[in-house]
């Protein structure tokens, strides 16, 4: 049950995971009485665990600050099923992938190295990981992209936000009663109205200590992805972040899926208050709007159930962190589905596969909520060769790290390589391109670039000012990432390098460098700048997701200082170390762990993997052509930077 795998997860994972209660964590009390829950050894009653997952090893103290947030609630409503399966599967899946991406380490995590039969079982545990997972249609490209997720997000999980209700298959929390999804205080006719059950109450606490910028909160009976508003007071407004929820909610339509059983239809999309109905008191508008629509707050709630609220507690904070986009997803008509219609975990990224069902595409779908939280730029290869590390999970990471992660070695004499990149966690890219320069340059003691944070525009503009001759940048190229509405552009060319993908391709000049010298080079992209609109609304958009990749001033921090979110309009990938060699020497990658993907090169392999591709890029080609048919502040940086003058690489135009 979810109770023994949750503490399971806990031990099997200690790098990843960690496990409190509501009870532990806010001293709330459990609900219903010694003979519910009975698994639970604690104290009597059913528990609110929370699990979050990230990567402990990898993050510094400064990038753990720095993590942004993603929140899954899979049960507000106890007697709906789908949502506590579909967060467990997916917490599975993450945690599986990114413990074997890890493998092979050839250092423990307190920096003692492993001697020759110990890696060589680390070689092993790593080839069969690797099989177990494309045996399950999770292939190389699919293991690194979750590994990545693992270790660039704090992942927070609520599997049974309402215990009581889950443990006895009721909507309310206990046969006492008390709707969760009505008990938030935003848009409250009575103070008595909000924080009486303990679920609210654990989310209340959860979100109020965090920076969440992205959730979902799974419910049933019937099929929608809802976004703002849901509120009565607002019924018939816009959100002022309606360009960007909406955006993302076609994408969870998308990515999730068709769903057989229902005639091949995906999820339908729109407002709460027109895709569902009103309501008072929902977590969806209350985590959205608590922060600035303080109208609406309730300013004191004085419960009368469980116990009710210490005098101190019955002031509603207003944080800035109640600034997220929590997604409303209905999952299926029928709360409890038959057993059948789930779906399996094979195939999980093949929506029309054999084990495609309610679980299946809400675990898509969870994923795609992972991946947009955050912008994120990615050297793919050069010369259209692959490299084969990105981010690893469980290395450490430290203020030369970045130095090594990428290595690849070319003759003296090189005129030019061609450097391939992809964007990720955002749909329009609006600037990209390669910035270079050598690495005693980068590495000054201005330098911004110190393999921990990214760059701030205020670090960048300082450094520029006292190197202006330092970093060369390609000519800046526009396009769309693969979680786009179109079809991603510009379309990849290298058939080896991420087929689904947007690939970006530049040159980068190597004539003035010696042997021996490194070079450094970044992909940067500026991204999704079309969330700025305020799609009718009078106000500006308001989550910190859509501030953070528009906005260079916008910045939150917790009470406790421990997350923080910084605004800025330029993302940077782990930079390509290029080093010179010999003249007459053969190029090659110096990073490389082991090629532990080519250990899978039998015949099936490769059958299996080209089969499953070109059935996805068919699919990809008949969806985009459906669609087509049916729709017959200042000076900023790059400006700054385009009037330099730099090597340039004209690349082509996307019209």
């Amino acid at each position: 049950d979810i109770y023994n795998r949750l503490h399971e997860l806990e031990l099997e994972y200690p790098q990843f995971v960690d496990l409190t209660s509501a009870q532990d964590a806010y001293n709330l009390p459990t609900t219903g009485n010694e003979y519910d829950c009975p698994f639970e050894r604690a104290r009597p009653g059913c528990h609110n665990w929370i699990l979050t997952i990230h990567d402990k090893v990898q993050n510094h103290t400064v990038q753990q600050k720095l993590l942004p947030e993603v929140f899954l609630s899979g049960a507000l409503h106890g007697d709906e099923w789908v949502g506590p399966t579909t967060v467990m599967e997916t917490v599975e899946l993450l945690l599986d992938a990114a413990t074997c991406e890890s493998m092979p380490q050839r250092y423990t995590f307190d920096g003692t190295r492993l001697d020759d039969e110990e890696y060589q079982d680390q070689i092993e545990q790593a080839r069969q990981c690797r099989r177990a997972l494309v045996d399950r249609g999770v292939f190389p490209v699919h293991r690194k992209w979750l590994a990545r997720l693992v270790s660039t997000r704090r992942i927070i999980v609520v599997p049974t936000a309402n215990a009581l209700g889950y443990f006895k298959g009721i909507r309310e929390e206990g046969d006492a009663g008390g709707d969760p999804n009505r008990d938030f205080p935003y848009d409250q006719t009575n103070s008595t109205d909000c924080l009486n059950t303990i679920a609210a109450r654990t989310i209340y606490y959860l979100l109020n200590e965090h920076a969440v910028q992205l959730g979902i909160t799974f419910h049933g009976g019937m099929q929608a992805v809802g976004y703002e508003w849901g509120a009565p007071s607002h019924k018939g407004e816009i959100a002022p972040d309606v360009a960007s929820q909406r955006q993302i909610s076609e994408l969870y339509r998308r990515f999730g899926g068709e769903f057989v059983e229902k005639d091949g239809n995906e999820y339908p999309t729109g407002p709460m208050n027109d895709l569902v109905y009103p309501v008072h008191g929902g977590m969806e508008d209350w985590s959205y709007a608590a922060s600035w629509d303080k109208s609406l707050v309730t300013k004191r709630c004085t419960p009368s159930r469980n116990g009710g609220l210490n005098s101190k507690d019955q002031y509603v904070p207003n944080p800035e962190s109640l600034r997220m986009f929590m997604a409303l997803v209905e999952t299926s008509d029928d709360k409890k589905p038959k057993v059948d219609t789930l779906g399996t975990n094979e195939d999980i990224f093949t929506p029309f596969g054999q084990g495609n069902g309610h679980i299946s595409r809400n675990i898509r779908l969870s994923l795609a909520m992972l991946d947009t939280v955050e912008p994120y730029v990615s050297i793919l290869g050069m010369n259209g060769v692959e490299l084969w590390d990105d981010v690893v999970p469980l290395s450490p990471r430290a203020e030369d790290s970045c130095t090594k992660t990428k290595v690849v070695s070319v003759p003296h004499g090189t005129e030019t390589v061609a450097v391939q990149w992809t964007v990720g966690g955002a749909f329009t890219v609006d600037e990209t391109s390669l910035w270079y320069a050598p690495w005693e340059d980068l590495q000054k003691e201005d330098s911004p670039f110190n393999c921990i944070t990214q760059p701030s525009r205020d670090e960048l503009e300082l450094f520029f000012k006292n190197n202006p001759e330092s970093i060369r940048m390609t000519e800046t190229a526009t396009g769309r990432t693969h979680w786009h509405e179109e079809i991603p552009f510009p379309m990849p060319k290298e058939e080896a390098l991420h087929p689904l993908d947007a690939i970006f391709s530049a040159e980068v000049d190597l004539n003035s460098l010696k042997e021996g010298e490194r070079v450094a080079v970044f992909a940067v992209a500026r991204v999704d700048q079309d969330w700025r609109e305020q799609g009718g609304s009078k106000l500006l958009p308001q989550t910190h997701l859509a501030r953070v990749r528009t906005d260079p001033e916008w910045h939150f921090e917790t009470d406790d200082k421990d997350q923080s979110i910084q605004g800025r309009l330029d993302w940077f990938s782990i930079p390509l170390t290029i080093e010179i060699g010999p003249a007459g020497s053969k190029g090659f990658e110096k990073s490389v762990r082991d090629p532990l993907d080519e250990w899978i090169d039998d015949d099936e392999f490769e059958m299996n993997i080209h089969l499953v591709l070109g059935a996805l890029i068919f699919a990809v080609v008949v969806c985009l052509c459906v669609k087509c048919r049916e729709e017959g502040n200042g000076e900023e940086l790059w400006t700054i930077l385009r009037n330099r003058k730099l090597a340039m690489l004209p690349l082509d135009d996307p019209d």
